[in-house]
């Protein structure tokens, strides 16, 4: 990597941040990837997100994980979904939608990379925290939904 540490003393011979002990190609520069998993759990409109899975990954340690947030929705610098989904436009009777947030990796001398991750978001019309695909009174106007003329 011409650092000036000889190889047999450097512990990334490479140069590229990743420890030759965990490096497979210890002597080619390996690029920087990021992996996005989009998380299994719906979140609530209006509600915080709560669970604390990591959903981005970079293969570098020292890695920077960022993104600007999306409808109340980021993700942050240990690869967490945070926030309260808010702002979002609902047509007619629709009741999921998907936020896609833009998460940059960066990690130094290398290009950063860029991913995805697709959260989804369950209306809550009223607001009460039950969504409304559970909720029998979807506008909470006290009048069930099988029974109201205008749920």
């Amino acid at each position: 990597d011409g650092d000036g540490t000889p190889d047999k003393t450097d512990n990334d011979d490479d140069g590229d941040g990743i420890n030759d002990d965990q490096d497979t190609t210890p002597k080619v520069k390996t690029p920087l990837t990021a992996q996005g998993t989009n998380p299994t759990a719906p979140v609530v409109e209006g509600q915080p997100y709560t669970n604390t899975d990591v959903v981005v990954t970079a293969n570098k340690p020292g890695a920077t994980i960022s993104s600007r947030p999306v409808h109340g929705l980021s993700v942050n610098g240990q690869g967490q979904i945070t926030g309260t989904p808010s702002g979002l436009t609902w047509t007619g009777d629709a009741e999921e939608q998907t936020v896609t947030i833009p998460v940059t990796v960066n990690h130094e001398g290398d290009t950063p990379v860029t991913v995805n991750v697709e959260v989804k978001v369950l209306r809550d019309t009223d607001g009460d925290g039950t969504p409304d695909v559970r909720d029998n009174d979807d506008d909470g106007d006290g009048i069930n939904d099988d029974q109201d003329t205008t749920p």
